[in-house]
């Protein structure tokens, strides 16, 4: 299994069940992105509803970009979710 084959999950517990139960091709890492409600309200009309929290895996090389495209977002002053490192599965 690759990183880019997994579903988004809104349940932390249920992307740790789907990743324990995997054959893994490639290092797996766990993000969790947190909406504030700021962020939900600022873009209800652009995006609709928008979780609070989304958890998605990513491989090395994504993790990365991810982390770069974030440092972007920041730079700019661009609104933004909050991105936390759950954990990394190999």
């Amino acid at each position: 299994m690759k990183a880019i084959q997994a579903p988004l999950f809104l349940d932390l517990d249920q992307a740790y069940e789907w990743v324990n139960a995997q054959s893994l091709d490639e290092v797996f890492y766990l993000v969790e992105f947190h909406a504030s409600k700021a962020y939900i309200e600022a873009g209800r009309k652009y995006r609709g509803d928008t979780p609070s929290n989304l958890y998605e895996f990513f491989n090395h090389t994504e993790y990365n970009e991810m982390l770069e495209n974030q440092a972007t977002l920041i730079d700019t002053n661009t609104p933004r979710r909050q991105v936390r490192l759950i954990q990394s599965w190999s």
